[in-house]
């Protein structure tokens, strides 16, 4: 019988790692396939468990990171429920405006700050490591926040840690805690892509033009059989 694995996605860290890839084309992604094509040959995936917040919140519009706002709330939030559809567990933190300022010229901002998401992911770790709930974890992410949990589980707990690091998003503070490192590609995530189109309990999910890489952009509005 193969060993049970669940993955923990680090929303935001996948995202940021891929755009800084310039692999805005590909995300898109089917998670679960992604933790499939990444899982060990004698492990199976049981779970998987992504943490991210919603920039509902963010509602200055006035804000210059706000540009653009409306449309990336409404994909972001079109992504989340696409995953749900498809099994994957969504854990939300939030953000919130934090209070800036410049050291050299006073000059005063506010900056969107992401809360709570490395809580989620860390707490979930531990709860199903102590929980036997899985034999094998997979950790989606180049933030060393984790770290500790990653530490009890291993040293502790003696279960085995995956770090799966998305592009450019490698850390050397992960390494030396887990008991394995894979490096996520472009052929990992090429893999790894939900349908152009697809419906489930009568919503119809689509991939959002800007996710669509060139090649790809003729095949919008095929639905997948």
């Amino acid at each position: 019988m193969s060993d049970r694995l669940i993955a923990y996605i680090d929303g935001f860290n996948l995202y940021r790692g891929m755009r800084d890839s310039r692999m805005n084309g590909l995300l898109w992604l089917n998670l679960y396939a992604l933790a499939q094509i990444l899982c060990p040959k004698n492990a199976h995936v049981v779970a998987v468990k992504y943490v991210t917040a919603r920039i509902l919140n963010l509602t200055y519009k006035s804000h210059p990171d706000y540009a653009g706002g409306e449309a990336s709330r409404k994909r972001q939030s079109e992504y989340i429920e696409a995953l749900a559809s498809r099994g994957v567990k969504v854990f939300e933190g939030k953000y919130k405006l934090r209070p800036s300022k410049c050291r050299s010229c006073g000059a005063k901002w506010t900056k969107p700050e992401e809360k709570a998401s490395d809580v989620h992911l860390a707490t979930q770790l531990l709860c199903d490591a102590f929980r036997g709930e899985f034999d094998i974890a997979m950790i989606v992410s180049g933030d060393a926040d984790v770290t500790p949990a990653i530490r009890v589980v291993v040293d502790e707990l003696k279960l085995p840690v995956t770090v799966a690091f998305p592009p450019k998003r490698v850390l050397n503070e992960l390494k030396t805690v887990a008991t394995s490192c894979k490096h996520i590609n472009r052929h990992h995530l090429g893999k790894s892509q939900l349908p152009d189109e697809f419906e489930h309990e009568g919503h119809v999910f689509k991939r959002p033009a800007k996710w669509t890489s060139p090649k790809k952009a003729a095949n919008i509005g095929k639905t997948a059989k």
